[in-house]
């Protein structure tokens, strides 16, 4: 299952921090091309994360988000 809260942010214009162990982080975040990850739920990495998130936001294209509406909605239709 994807999460939506990551394709809200993008959507938004926002950055997300993501767990890199997630499905989220496989199937959405193109492997950190949009969001910053973690490996280990530290703290001293997760505020590393934030901060790089502070400091350089990453930001996705329209196009990309409309392509993951649409993967979503195809994979919800299938069963998958």
């Amino acid at each position: 299952m994807i999460l939506i809260a990551p394709l809200e942010a993008l959507a938004s214009g926002m950055t997300s921090i993501i767990p890199r162990r997630s499905g989220t982080w496989a199937d959405v975040c193109s492997k950190g091309e949009y969001y910053y990850g973690y490996t280990k739920p530290k703290p001293k990495e997760i505020a590393e994360s934030i901060r790089r998130a502070l400091e350089k936001p990453l930001t996705a294209p329209i196009e990309h988000i409309k392509s993951l509406h649409q993967k979503i909605h195809r994979k919800d239709i299938k069963g998958c």
